[in-house]
């Protein structure tokens, strides 16, 4: 016989015991449009980052975009900036019918600071001064801002 009770409270303190073991936001990721020039804001929370990459989500078609990995330059205190390229035709290499993932990855061995996952109509939709960004409170959702709005969520 089983105990309905019994499982919720269970299952309740199962969770709120990983909840409280996960590991602190390590940092996140951006994509701002500066002068047409796509550029990618990496802002740690805790550590250092040495490498930002985009990756696909599925399979995409011959032509396109397929992932890339770039050493990113040294950062501004917690900050760093990395140049892709022009913003319209970096948005044009993406594959329209596939999302990409994007984080920074430490120097160390803790975890990656994640950023929003992109599509070609995401970055061409950003006009110059636009800031792109994922936050995960109060909910997970991807935002367009400003850099002080970024800045505020990146660790939160």
């Amino acid at each position: 016989m089983r105990h309905p009770v019994a499982v919720v409270t269970l299952t309740v303190a199962t969770l709120a015991l990983l909840s409280a073991c996960s590991p602190p936001v390590t940092g996140s990721v951006a994509f701002t449009v500066d002068g047409g020039r796509l550029v990618a804001i990496v802002h740690m929370c805790e550590g250092t980052a040495d490498e930002f990459q985009i990756v696909p989500e599925g399979d995409v078609r011959d032509g396109y975009f397929e992932r890339q990995f770039w050493d990113l330059p040294a950062g501004d205190g917690k900050e760093y900036r990395l140049e892709i390229g022009d913003a319209a035709e970096f948005a044009a290499s993406l594959d329209p019918e596939v999302s990409y993932s994007t984080s920074a990855e430490p120097d160390d061995d803790s975890r990656s600071a994640r950023g929003p996952n992109i599509s070609a109509a995401d970055l061409g939709a950003l006009t110059d001064g636009d800031v792109f960004y994922r936050v995960i409170e109060p909910e997970v959702a991807t935002l367009v801002g400003t850099l002080e709005e970024f800045r505020a969520a990146a660790c939160a």
